[in-house]
Parts: structure tokens; sequence; C-alpha cells
């Protein structure tokens, strides 16, 4: 099995397929493969739901698969879609993107026959034992109308060495979370929704494979900062439910993560002052989560320090990360300007 699973994190932007005049445009698929790479995406991932594989013919699918290989040219990871409902054809795909030279191939849930748990293993089972690439399987129930349960992505992950994560393309929220719970941080789990992506990231998912990454791929200085900003926003609307909830651990304890992943997805360097501001907000943002689960439950420290006074004590500190970090963006700007 080829050791690049370490490597399969971050932004793996799925392509479309380009097409001119009824046939597949392969000047303009390698320009797009290039394009995402100098735009500082983590991987690709072509011929999955956004390729749109099933409206391919087979030469069709090799050749974008081939000549993906042949463009990257081992520059970052590439994810091949060689899934489909047909056990034969998923393993031909398969066997064709190993030879080809993906890093991973990333298979969907037999759509539209609604197999059983039993034959969704079964079905998983067979390619993995065909193949030595690493396998991330596709659970999508709005397009397969089929939903992976976690008790058969345990049994695949424990009989098979090389299913080495899943896509959940799942807008249930709780089922995220029991996977996560149930197969350890070791194994992969990325997120297939836009709208959840940053909550799942906050909670422990490793990476996205969306076509998000093709808008941040555009964005430059301003840009991407008002992105963060963005997220920011969403963390914090995050934490607010996770309070409403009684959960307001998971968002102290995991800030930290969504942290690290927006350092990873962003691609920005620690050395960068824009990264720089960007941790410092970020950090804020966590400490003023700590500040509003102190005022919610009532946590008092000392009898001379209540929970209002800790409170507003810990909300200053945040406050100094915030002034920090804003700073640092406006001196930036400046700079940009000048």
């Amino acid at each position: 099995m080829k050791e690049s699973k370490k490597e399969l994190r971050g932004s793996i932007v799925p392509l479309v397929t380009p097409f001119r005049n009824g046939s597949l445009d392969e000047a303009a698929l390698a320009a797009l493969i290039e394009w995402q790479i100098q735009s500082g995406s983590h991987g690709i991932s072509v011929t999955g739901t956004t390729g749109e594989p099933t409206a391919l013919t087979r030469a069709e699918r090799e050749r974008v698969i081939q000549l993906t290989a042949q463009v990257i040219k081992g520059r970052l990871p590439f994810v091949a879609g060689t899934g489909s409902n047909n056990f034969d054809e998923t393993l031909h795909f398969t066997r064709f993107a190993q030879k080809a030279g993906a890093d991973a191939v990333l298979v969907i849930t037999p759509y539209y026959v609604r197999p059983s748990q039993e034959g969704l293993y079964q079905h998983f089972k067979g390619i993995a034992d065909s193949v030595e690439i690493p396998l991330i399987l596709y659970n999508i129930p709005s397009r397969s109308a089929v939903n992976l349960e976690i008790d058969t992505v345990e049994r695949l992950r424990e009989n098979c060495k090389n299913i080495v994560g899943i896509k959940e393309a799942n807008h249930d929220f709780s089922h995220i979370t029991r996977l996560l719970g149930k197969l350890g941080r070791d194994f992969l789990v990325y997120s297939g929704i836009e709208l959840l992506c940053f909550p799942v990231l906050a909670i422990g998912v490793f990476s996205f494979g969306m076509m998000a990454g093709s808008v941040f791929a555009t964005m430059r200085g301003t840009g991407r900062t008002v992105l963060l900003a963005i997220a920011a926003a969403q963390l914090a609307a995050y934490t607010a439910w996770m309070l409403a909830h009684d959960a307001y651990r998971y968002v102290v304890l995991d800030t930290t993560i969504a942290m690290a992943a927006l350092a990873l997805l962003h691609g920005w360097s620690a050395a960068t002052r824009r990264d720089e501001a960007s941790f410092w907000v970020i950090a804020g943002i966590g400490v003023s989560a700590a500040a509003a689960a102190v005022q919610y439950h009532g946590i008092a420290l000392h009898e001379h320090l209540n929970h209002n006074d800790l409170y507003h004590l810990i909300q200053l500190a945040g406050m100094v990360l915030f002034y920090r970090g804003g700073k640092l963006f406006r001196d930036r700007t400046a700079a940009d300007r000048a």
C-alpha cells in the first residue's frame, strides 16, 4: 500500500470535467489542475460527484484519471473517484487508477440499488481486497439513497488495512460525531458539505473535499482575510449552538483543533504576519467561548471571584487578543495599499 495516508489532508478540491464541442477538453483540464496547484490546494480529486463520472464514457473517465496523474507528477496528492453501482466496473476503475499513479481512490456507496449494510460491506471489502492503493469510502446518502452505517465502517476498517478514511457528505451532524468517537483520530474523516465544513472541522474532521476549495483558490490578500472573518463568525455561531445544548465542554476543548485546521486549510506560513493575525483572532474566539461557558454555567474559582467577575476577566483577555489580531490585519492592509 502506498504510504500517502498522512498527506491526504487539507483542502482536497474536486474538479469538474471540462468539455468543448462535445469532447473532453484536455488542455482545459490540465490548466485547471495547474491552477489549483499554483493556488495552494493541498490535493486534487477527479471523477467524483463534481466530475460527473456517470456522464462519461469508460474511455473518457480513464483519460481524466491518466491525464491528472501526468500533469500532477507527484507534486501533491491525487484522489481518483472510481466508484459506481456496478462492482466489476468499480473494480476496473480502481485498478486503473492504481496503475495510473493515483495516491488514493474515492469509492462511493452503490447508488440507486440501495444495498443492505452487509451488501455494502461485501462490496467495499471486495474492492479493497483486490488492490493495494489507499481507499476512501464515500458516504453520500442524498445521492445514493443509502447510508453507510458506523458499525459497517468499523468492520471495514478492522478487516481492510487499505481503507484509510471516509468522505462524509452527510447532513446528520450527530452521525459524524459518533463516527469520530467510534473510529478514533487515526481514521481520516473528510467533510463533503460546505455548510457543515467548519463545524465538523471544529469537532475533529481532518479535511474537506468540496467545490468551495476552487473559490478559495481565487482569493488573495484581503479576500482571504474576509474568508477568515466569515469562518470566525461561523465558529461563534457554532459555539452559541453548543452552549444552548449544554455542550460547552466540546467548544472549549476543540477550539485548538479548529485553529490548527484553519492554519492548515488556509495554507498560510506561520512566519507571515497575516497568519499571525489569524492566530490571535481565533485565539480570541476561543477565549470568548470559555468566557461564555463560565457565565452560562456559573463557574467560580474562589469565593471572592464569582462567575461574573471571572467572565469579565476572561472576556478582557479575549478583547486583548482580538485587538492584537485586528491591528496586524490593519497594518497588513495599509502595507498592501501602499
